[in-house]
């Protein structure tokens, strides 16, 4: 019978595992979204302020 660390502890080291695997992929995905999110953000607070200069 296993404790509920180590069975936790399993549990992180199977996802950190997969993790490692598949992160770099997906974690420039992620960045890459982000990024997109970010300037398109911007892109609208320009446009707001370019309208309120006018």
């Amino acid at each position: 019978m296993k404790t509920m660390e180590e069975d936790m502890a399993m549990d992180i080291g199977e996802v950190g595992q997969k993790t490692k695997e598949c992160g770099e992929k997906e974690n420039m995905d992620y960045v890459e979204e982000k990024t997109d999110d970010l300037e398109d953000k911007e892109m609208k607070e320009s446009e707001e302020l370019a309208e309120e200069v006018e």
